[in-house]
């Protein structure tokens, strides 16, 4: 397929992507119709809630960082690391990541010269941690998690992570 069509009715070639491709919009409604662990889960658990879960945990500062971590999958999908091997995973991660840097530019989470050089420690530890909590509450009877009480993970829909996704992209970003 050389285009891919997005939510906002655009066709968008990933391999010659520009910072004007990227909608917001897209991302949201994009995030929040991708279901995390490809659906192994008990629920229907989006990209876009597990980004505003990562958010709620770190500091002001970094909120949009941690909102918008996931949000080149908008344009990409999502590959689990324990699908694919090491090696093949950081393949698939190398061939994504001229897509990565023109979302996270789009946002100004990084300047136009500026290199990706992977998470800010705040908002990786923040992922990492809600990361272990998703895994338990998903594999694990609900009543029985201990990391998954301290952050409250509960099902949503896509429409409400759409949501709560923009609204919280528009408390940090003012609304560009």
């Amino acid at each position: 397929m050389d285009s891919m069509p997005t939510y906002t009715g655009k066709l968008l070639n990933l391999d010659r992507l520009k910072l004007e491709d990227i909608d917001i919009k897209d991302v949201a409604h994009h995030l929040s119709n991708i279901c995390c662990f490809n659906g192994a889960c008990r629920w229907f658990y989006s990209v876009a809630q597990h980004s505003l879960t990562v958010a709620g945990l770190v500091g002001k500062e970094m909120r949009l960082w941690a909102l918008l971590h996931e949000a080149p999958k908008a344009y990409y999908g999502d590959v689990l690391a324990s699908q694919v091997d090491n090696h093949l995973y950081e393949e698939i991660r190398h061939a994504n990541r001229p897509v990565d840097v023109i979302v996270f530019r789009r946002f100004g989470l990084l300047e136009i010269d500026e290199p990706y050089l992977g998470l800010p420690p705040e908002v990786r530890k923040a992922n990492d941690k809600v990361r272990l909590a998703e895994e338990q509450l998903m594999s694990e009877p609900f009543i029985k998690v201990k990391v998954a009480k301290t952050i409250p993970i509960v099902p949503m829909t896509p429409e409400a992570a759409e949501h709560q996704f923009l609204d919280m992209y528009h408390r940090c970003y003012g609304g560009k």
